[in-house]
């Protein structure tokens, strides 16, 4: 039965890329599998740049959700002063 509702959900998506809702084999689906994380917003797998030749295992996220995600890069430390002879 979930399996049935994710169908009608990629069913119902439409590429945030080219704006189609066919080719829902080639559809990702931003975000977790317990939708906690991720924007919910399909993309086809040749949409992308660089396009994906086949849908990833796991969890996928858009760009944008993945840079939300990442965690900022701290600046590197000031280097240690020179010690005098």
């Amino acid at each position: 039965e979930g399996e049935e509702e994710e169908d009608v959900v990629v069913d119902t998506l439409r590429c945030e890329v080219c704006g189609s809702m066919g080719d829902d084999e080639a559809m990702l689906l931003c975000g977790s599998e317990d939708g906690s994380r991720g924007c919910g917003r399909g993309h086809h797998i040749y949409c992308l740049r660089p396009p994906l030749l086949a849908i990833p295992e796991g969890d996928w996220f858009c760009d944008e959700c993945a840079g939300r995600m990442s965690p900022a890069k701290e600046p590197a430390p000031a280097p240690a002063p020179a010690a005098k002879p």
